[in-house]
């Protein structure tokens, strides 16, 4: 699902600086953690739609995902 203010961001985008793209990025990237912490966290779910989100970004950028064999790390 996309919710309309995804679809707002997503209409902006080509306007965006390189700046604001970085942080609407961590941002993005940030809640994914957040909620993929809390998913494996809560059962030991890797299959869960944050985790899932979040790998497949780390896959797209050709650096490794999350996996059972990963510890979690509270900063």
């Amino acid at each position: 699902m996309i919710t309309n203010a995804a679809n707002r961001i997503a209409d902006r985008m080509p306007q965006l600086t390189l700046n604001q793209l970085r942080e609407v990025f961590l941002a993005a990237v940030e809640c994914l953690d957040e909620e993929a912490g809390e998913e494996i966290g809560c059962g030991g779910d890797y299959t869960g739609p944050a985790v899932t989100g979040l790998n497949t970004l780390a896959e797209t950028l050709g650096v490794r995902g999350i996996t059972p064999a990963d510890d979690l790390v509270e900063l």
